[in-house]
Parts: structure tokens; C-alpha cells; sequence
């Protein structure tokens, strides 16, 4: 059975706080690849400025170097909002022999129970959580909404994994606004993603 990470987002664009976090969490959890996935209707959010082929050729070009890393468009292809839940479980029935772990930042856990179908989530998945800046380690064992449940859960389901990753503040409003202004620092993006989007003129 392949483990499969997911790092799912609007990428609007992708960025290096993204990218950089990959790498060392498919080394810590032994992961045979991680699939980065971009949303087509954000549900909870204001919608992406790019569309689904611009944002999925930025994540090809910023994840061309990253062993085990490849861009996937099942969001994209599919129809309404990109409800996590419905996502995985399409997923887990057309890929019956892989066993798939969500990536979701510390932030998100805090929240996790207020998820569209929260709980039906887990049943599909287990979660990796990384850290993020300004966000302070949760304890998972004080998570009442999660013992209530964990019980209940599939085998193999519903794990909670803490990833150690490095804190990278970077976000892709920030990269938006600093495009207007052209001053992206090298350090936050891609190269070959920078000249994509001065080649479609996004952003602008």
C-alpha cells in the first residue's frame, strides 16, 4: 500500500512556504509521494484570481525539482466547491491500495471540528500537521472533539501526526501584493514561477 501525502490549496500562487516543507515531510513520515492539489471553488474563501490551469502550471513548475512530489488536478476536474471531505473520499475509492495523510497546518487542527463533514474526514485519512508561525503546539490529547471520536474511527484511520517543519512566514496574499509592486524577494518564490506569471501577466 503506497502512503500518500496531500497538500491541498488554492496555490494562488504557490510560494516557498509551500514548497520548502515538502521535502522534509515526506522524509519524516516515509512517504512514497506527496500530491499537491489545487482547489477549484474554494469553499470558505474568497475565490483564486488565477484560474485552474494557471495555478496548476505554477505548482508544476515550483515542484519540478522535488523527488516524490507531483501536481494533481482531481480538484479541478471535479464539479462544485472543493469540499475536503468529498475530495477524499473520491479519492480513496479510485485508489483503493493507497493509504492517503492530509497535510494541514497547526492552525487548521485548532478548528479542524468545524470542517464541513469533520468527522467523516477521518475516515478516509490521517492527518499531518505542521507547525506555523505565530501558532503555538497543540496538544492532541486535549482535543476533546477528537478522543469523542478517535474510538470510532476505521482502522488505520484518522491518525494524528505532528510534523516538525520549518516555519517559513510567507503567504500568497504577500505574494500578490509584493508582485504589484514588483518586489518579490528571491527567497519567497520560484524563479520559473515568477517568469510565468510576468509571461501571463497575473497578478498584475
Amino acid at each position: 500500500m503506497a502512503k500518500i501525502g496531500l497538500l491541498g490549496g488554492t496555490f494562488d500562487p504557490i510560494h516557498n512556504g509551500h514548497t520548502q516543507s515538502l521535502v522534509s515531510i515526506k522524509q519524516q513520515l516515509n512517504l512514497d509521494q506527496i500530491w499537491v492539489m489545487p482547489n477549484a471553488v474554494a469553499p470558505h474563501k474568497p475565490q483564486p484570481q488565477a484560474n485552474g490551469q494557471h495555478r496548476l502550471a505554477m505548482v508544476e513548475l515550483a515542484i519540478a525539482d522535488l523527488d516524490g512530489v507531483k501536481a494533481v488536478d482531481f480538484e479541478l476536474t471535479q464539479t462544485g466547491p472543493s469540499y475536503t471531505v468529498y475530495t477524499l473520499e473520491k479519492l480513496q475509492q479510485r485508489y483503493p491500495n493507497n493509504d492517503f495523510y492530509f497535510i494541514i497546518g497547526m492552525d487548521s487542527l485548532a478548528n479542524f471540528n468545524h470542517w464541513y463533514k469533520w468527522h467523516q474526514i477521518l475516515n478516509f485519512c490521517n492527518l499531518l500537521v505542521m507547525t506555523r508561525p505565530g501558532c503555538d503546539a497543540l496538544d492532541i490529547d486535549e482535543l476533546d472533539w477528537y478522543q469523542q471520536i478517535k474510538e470510532s474511527l476505521p482502522k488505520g484511520k484518522g491518525s494524528i501526526y505532528p510534523v516538525k517543519t520549518d516555519e517559513v512566514d510567507i503567504s500568497s496574499t504577500h505574494i500578490r501584493n509584493c508582485l504589484k509592486l514588483a518586489q518579490v524577494g528571491k527567497f519567497d518564490i520560484n524563479p520559473a514561477v515568477k517568469r510565468y506569471i510576468e509571461q501571463h501577466n497575473l497578478y498584475q
